[in-house]
């Protein structure tokens, strides 16, 4: 799977906090002549994620698209998510519409 980058404001933020799966975070993507992007994020890069950015922010996220599961149900509503990998804010600069600026410009927040 290929890595993208997206940049974009954060809309309906949740975050979730399960003893026996860690912190998680789900949340959209606002970007300019793309629409909205769901992304998902876990584990470290969630934790990192959650004490630095919040609703309204312009970020920068690294990730992979996951599409549905071949094995989900019929009934199952699944429009494919974004995996988040990485993410910092945003720049002016690089505010390029669903943009792929160069991965050295993008820091990873956890490893």
């Amino acid at each position: 799977m290929q890595e993208h980058i997206l940049t974009g404001r954060i809309a309906g933020l949740v975050i979730f906090r399960l003893s026996e799966f860690g912190t998680r975070a789900s949340f959209r993507i606002e970007c300019a002549g793309c629409g909205l992007v769901i992304c998902c994020i876990a584990g470290d890069v969630a934790r990192e994620f959650i004490t630095h950015y919040s609703e309204g922010d312009m970020v920068a996220v690294r990730g992979i698209h996951e599409a549905r599961p071949s094995t989900a149900s019929g009934n199952a509503q699944w429009a494919g998510r974004f995996r988040v990998r990485a993410v910092r804010v945003a720049e002016e600069t690089c505010l390029v519409p669903c943009g792929i600026p160069q991965t050295s410009e993008l820091r990873e927040d956890a490893k």
